[in-house]
């Protein structure tokens, strides 16, 4: 593989556009096709990189953006059949990496057979990674961010130090000593943004944000001897009947989690009461004060606002912050305003286009990186 490897991408959406600037950032060479013209027009002018108005399934368009040089091919058009076809179609023409993001539930079923049938190389669904990864930090409350590596045999877990540690104003080196079992402090966040690499000298304080990578259950120890507490969530409220709700409540069940989802739509709530006969379907407006009293907003364990209002999660996640000790975890769509909506605090955002981008260029990183069996290994360290 050469030293900049060439990326072809269908569709430039928010999503589209955001890999083509992550990807960009990082020496990738990059081909867009996407039949709006200003979309192209719009990267085309910002960026050093090849466009073409076509459809993404067309063959000429792929011979204009000289596929069988390419080194790996991204879908993300808003059609799922046509980042299919799309990626179907570049298969026949060379072998290289194919990613296609498939929103539909009834597709996700059949992901893996889809894979298999199509040879696609990784097919993303963003509401599903979205639940996957909210039912993650749900088992385990402490963290605001938890992601599988090797597999699912270690974490990489990030979470807040509380003033209550027992640990603050001790160095890394002497909690490596306190604590039994095999975890690496990786990185540090505080609160003046400076991020730190910690040595065995470092000193940990109060409110800082740690990056930790350790086995499941050490990091479950790890907690318990910080004094941090790590009580598991036995259920869960989700405001909004949509696809990442659908995923999150199948995730929680399986987990024996009770599970309330609160939907104004009549007809979602008659249809999620057939998929998920374990789950308790509310008909009503969960933006009603009196109805999440009623509902037992105070009493919940963990509160999930995944309505597709982002504005609405937001003041839904402030009202349960002032109104129970929930673990709160609120969808986000678009990307405006995260920085500040996160300075609310008002708990672990989530979202799926950012979900989407971050899984599709840590598979180009990988790629760049390595070959063949190793690009899966190394896919999950970024």
């Amino acid at each position: 593989m050469a030293d900049q490897p060439y990326v072809v991408i269908a569709g430039c959406g928010k999503v589209g556009e955001k890999i083509v600037s992550m990807l960009y950032s990082e020496g990738f060479l990059i081909a867009v096709i996407d039949k709006n013209a200003d979309r192209i027009n719009d990267l085309v002018n910002q960026y050093d990189i090849r466009g073409i108005v076509a459809n993404g399934a067309s063959e000429e368009a792929l011979e204009d953006a000289e596929i069988k040089n390419a080194d790996m091919f991204i879908a993300v058009s808003k059609s799922d059949e046509l980042n299919l076809l799309c990626c179907t179609l570049v298969k026949a023409i060379k072998d290289i990496p194919t990613v296609a993001r498939v929103r539909t539930p009834v597709y996700t079923e059949s992901l893996h057979l889809l894979k298999q049938a199509l040879g696609i190389t990784m097919i993303i669904n963003p509401e599903l990674e979205t639940a996957i990864e909210a039912s993650r930090i749900l088992s385990l409350p402490a963290a605001y961010d938890v992601t599988l590596l090797g597999g699912g045999k270690a974490e990489l877990v990030k979470f807040k130090i509380p003033p209550n540690c027992s640990y603050i104003n001790h160095t890394v080196s002497e909690i490596d000593n306190a604590i039994p079992g095999e975890f690496i402090v990786a990185a540090i966040h505080r609160a003046d943004d400076s991020i730190h690499i910690p040595g065995g000298d470092f000193v940990i304080e109060a409110n800082d944000h740690v990056s930790l990578i350790a086995p499941k259950q050490v990091v479950r120890t790890f907690f318990k001897k910080m004094g941090i507490e790590n009580q598991k969530v036995k259920n869960c409220m989700i405001i909004g009947g949509g696809k990442a709700s659908y995923f999150l409540a199948k995730e929680l069940i399986k987990n024996k989690i009770v599970v309330k989802i609160i939907e104004r739509d009549q007809e979602t709530c008659t249809m999620l009461s057939e998929l998920l006969p374990e789950a308790i379907i509310i008909h009503g407006d969960g933006s009603n004060e009196g109805l999440l009293l009623e509902e037992g907003l105070s009493e919940t364990q963990a509160f999930v606002p995944f309505t597709g209002i982002d504005e609405e999660n937001v003041i839904l996640a402030l009202h349960a912050k002032a109104n129970s000790d929930a673990k709160i975890i609120l969808k986000l769509d678009r990307g405006s305003f995260g920085r500040t909506i996160r300075g609310l605090h008002a708990g672990t955002t989530l979202s799926p286009r950012s979900i989407t981008t971050e899984a599709i260029v840590a598979y180009a990183r990988a790629m760049k990186s390595a070959s063949g069996s190793k690009i899966e290994a190394l896919y999950h360290m970024y």
